[in-house]
């Protein structure tokens, strides 16, 4: 069969494109031609989502919309699986050429600021359905900033990608949390498919030379940004130590606007308790964090916000890390409570069901060698293979059918 992916970028920038990193090489394995299709090339520090010489790559921004769509026409295309959003000139005339897979890596058209979450009263998950009653909360809940003019662009943006969704001859998802998201408008649920999501490494052998120590090193992995969480898990952490009564080492990977403030905040903290020490690594690429979480025995996810899937739990689980998060989005459907990690509660979330989480992870040493093995097994089951023989199925199944219907706002609420 021949596949056309289209991405936002033709570089690696974030989950979507690892994604496709992934599960392109997978596709061709199973017997299929792959094409890619990309709006954008992304910065040139990043490597390409694919350089094999088997694999046709168009970029509109080199090529021009006109002549991208062209060769992907000319191509042939029976199916496109599409990862991302795209300008509208893209998106309305790709659905022409061959019936659109849309796989949604976050909230695409079902939310104006993407982060589906109340901060106002109280800070929590939102509940509600995309639509126009969602301009009149945006404000009094806190749903995103405070500039009118970018709520009312980026509403009008979650609008278009909704109407191209509905064109999709099939939306899939990583999660069940994410296809019941969907599954509130009026689309047809056999349309919406949670397909799981890979986790592209083989699992590590456990070392038994861990096992002879306390388990005490604490990793962080992911964007500096305050639904993120990292401020949160660093007021935990002195009451952990206190109930631990011992050494703890936080490693924290990443990047992003809340550095500074984050380390300013380490410091203070750090200097309280000497029994803390905390380390920032900065961005990490894909072999530095494999060895992050091969030398860590706890991953701690303290996403505010209702994370779409999680990877990076299943990631370090694979290699026999334990995970702690709030339960909220779609980590609990990886993150089994006392088996591979911890969940605190998230309604609402706060430092003491944070720091309880850890401290129930890491004071059994015995306990927590069993969450090692367990950890590796359960996350076993985000195989590529796994996931391919999904995506086979479903591809198979729309194979020879006419694209869709011109898009419309049907299925958008009007609450």
């Amino acid at each position: 069969m021949r596949i056309a992916v289209t991405t936002s970028m033709a570089r690696v920038m974030g989950g979507a494109e690892t994604y496709v990193e992934a599960v392109i090489p997978a596709l061709q394995a199973s017997g299929h031609e792959l094409a890619i299709l990309s709006e954008y090339q992304g910065p040139a520090g990043q490597r390409q989502i694919t350089n094999s010489a088997s694999v046709s790559a168009w970029c509109a921004e080199t090529l021009g919309i006109a002549e991208a769509l062209r060769k992907l026409a000319e191509w042939h295309p029976e199916i496109v699986f599409g990862q991302s959003a795209l300008s509208i000139e893209l998106e309305t005339k790709i659905v022409e050429i061959a019936p659109l897979v849309s796989i949604v890596h976050d909230y695409r058209g079902s939310c104006i600021s993407g982060s589906k979450c109340y901060q106002r009263p109280r800070l929590r998950a939102c509940p509600r359905r995309f639509g126009p009653g969602c301009l009149a909360y945006f404000y009094p809940r806190r749903c995103g900033g405070l500039n009118p003019l970018t709520m009312m662009r980026d509403y009008h943006a979650a609008s278009r990608q909704f109407a191209q969704l509905r064109r999709s001859a099939m939306i899939l998802t990583a999660s069940e949390h994410m296809r019941n998201e969907y599954c509130k408008y009026d689309l047809d649920p056999d349309r919406i498919k949670c397909v799981g999501c890979v986790v592209n490494s083989a699992p590590a052998p456990l070392s038994p030379a861990d096992d002879d120590r306390l388990p005490s090193r604490i990793l962080f992995a992911g964007r500096f940004e305050y639904l993120k969480g990292a401020a949160i898990l660093l007021d935990a952490l002195p009451q952990a130590v206190a109930a631990l009564d011992r050494k703890l080492q936080l490693t924290l990977a990443g990047a992003g606007r809340q550095r500074t403030a984050l380390e300013s905040q380490a410091s203070r903290i750090a200097a309280a308790e000497p029994r803390l020490t905390i380390e920032f690594r900065g961005w990490l690429d894909a072999g530095q964090m494999q060895n992050a979480y091969r030398s860590a025995d706890l991953l701690v996810m303290p996403s505010l916000w209702p994370e779409p899937f999680g990877l990076a739990g299943p990631e370090a689980g694979l290699h026999g890390v334990p995970a702690v998060a709030f339960a909220t989005g779609g980590i609990p459907e990886w993150l089994c409570e006392g088996r591979n990690g911890y969940l605190a509660p998230a309604d609402p979330p706060t430092t003491e069901g944070l720091a309880a989480a850890i401290v129930a992870c890491l004071r059994d040493p015995a306990r927590h060698r069993h969450m090692r093995a367990k950890a590796i097994e359960l996350a076993s089951r985000f195989s590529v293979e796994r996931h391919i023989a999904k995506l086979n199925e479903i591809f198979t199944s729309l194979a020879g059918r006419k694209t869709m219907p011109a898009a419309s706002n049907r299925g958008v609420s009007r609450n």
